[in-house]
This record gives C-alpha cells, sequence and structure tokens, in this order.
C-alpha cells in the first residue's frame, strides 16, 4: 500500500506482514522536510530514499520515500 498526501488524516489497517510505503514532497534546503516522530518498535523502516525523478534543477522540491 502506498500513502502520499491525499491520505492524510484517514485510518488504514494493515496485516503484519503487508508493505507500506510513504511518498510525501519535502524540500530538505529550504528546510520543509519531514519525518517519524514517534516509530513503534515493531515497525521496521527497509528504505529511505527520494525520487529525482521529476525537475532536477537546484532547489528543486523531491518526494522523500520511506518503506
Amino acid at each position: 500500500m502506498v500513502l502520499n498526501q491525499q491520505d492524510n488524516g484517514k485510518q488504514i489497517e494493515l496485516s503484519a506482514s503487508e508493505p507500506l510505503e510513504i511518498s510525501l514532497p519535502e524540500n530538505p534546503t529550504t528546510g520543509f522536510r519531514w519525518s517519524f516522530d514517534d516509530l513503534d518498535p515493531s515497525v521496521h523502516l527497509t528504505e529511505d530514499t527520494y525520487d529525482l525523478a521529476g525537475d532536477v534543477t537546484p532547489g528543486a522540491a523531491t518526494n522523500h520515500i520511506s518503506d
């Protein structure tokens, strides 16, 4: 399951083995970043990447993706 900005405020249910991907825009060079405040110890972060497929000009926003 992939969640993005349009899923803000929704409640979801996942099975223990079902993967979840969160993809949100951010622009770290301007201080606009997102992170997890309190990640439950039972949740294992497997990947933390950036999607640079869009505008790659300096200062452009990217999508921060966490699985």
